[in-house]
């Protein structure tokens, strides 16, 4: 924790993270209107009495960013733990088990992953229903497990062949009981690693697909739905997406900062080096 601390790239991207997390959890209390009050000030240019100007509806955009602010980051967080945990079980039983089912695995994942993530997140969305959370966490989730799958089963293999687990073997210890008090205890540091790097690339999906119309219904606004509803009016009121639109990409950078600075913690090998996380 000290030297995440010490950690310039980690200290700003949480700063930044903290500060959009508390003022989307504050919204009801922060937020200088509610999402429900209307005026009859139709896109509004900003001023001191709306900092972001008003949407179509007479809405105050600053509010309304805040409040959506929950529903995108909530959606996101709980895609990460379902994409996580399913692609962290196909990884692990695959680089442990081997055999068939690791080359049947492998398939699979290397299968979807040759695929853009945008495809296959509307193929998924197609099948199962373009609106709605649960379309839209699906449809996320599908193209990021093969990623923490075949990530977590690169970290199992050389975990699996160590000596000690060897000597474990050769004790008699089952299979099992060496995969869950050997193995997996060894494998928290790159799951934390790949958590908080694909974090910013959900995010950054899950906005896309919004503004094309898919996901959460009107009634839910997102960040991304709110940048599609701008754009219809964009020249004439670019203030409806530069706004909404600078919000994702700060949000984004310091999702980025901090997974990088956790990365590089864990892993000095790499320190210094800043690459590009989002899913293609």
């Amino acid at each position: 924790m000290k030297r995440l601390l010490k950690s310039k790239m980690a200290a700003g991207g949480g700063i930044i993270v903290i500060l959009i997390l508390i003022a989307c959890v504050l919204a009801p209390w922060v937020a200088p209107y509610s999402v429900k009050d209307f005026t009859d000030d139709l896109l509004a240019r900003p001023s001191a009495t709306h900092l972001f100007g008003t949407d179509s509806f007479g809405r105050d955009a600053l509010s309304l960013v805040l409040h959506s602010g929950l529903e995108t980051l909530s959606m996101s967080l709980l895609t990460l733990v379902i994409s996580a945990f399913l692609g962290i079980v196909c990884g692990v039983v695959s680089g442990y088990v081997g055999g068939w089912t690791d080359r049947i695995l492998s398939m699979v994942m290397q299968g979807i992953m040759s695929f853009p993530s945008m495809m296959v997140a509307l193929l998924v969305m197609g099948i199962f229903g373009t609106i709605g959370r649960a379309s839209l966490i699906g449809a996320i989730s599908v193209t990021l497990i093969p990623r923490f799958s075949m990530i977590l089963r690169g970290a199992t293999i050389p975990a699996r062949d160590a000596e000690y687990v060897t000597a474990a073997q050769a004790l008699g210890v089952s299979r099992w009981r060496l995969l869950w008090r050997h193995v997996v205890p060894n494998l928290v540091t790159p799951m934390i690693v790949v958590c908080s790097t694909y974090l910013p690339s959900i995010i950054l999906l899950e906005a896309s697909l919004s503004f094309l119309g898919f996901g959460a219904p009107p009634d839910a606004p997102t960040w991304g739905r709110i940048v599609s509803e701008g754009g219809k009016y964009f020249r004439i009121a670019p203030w409806l997406v530069l706004f909404p639109g600078s919000v994702i990409a700060v949000t984004v950078i310091g999702f980025n900062l901090l997974g990088e600075g956790i990365r590089d913690v864990v892993d000095p090998r790499v320190r210094g080096k800043l690459t590009a996380r989002s899913v293609r």
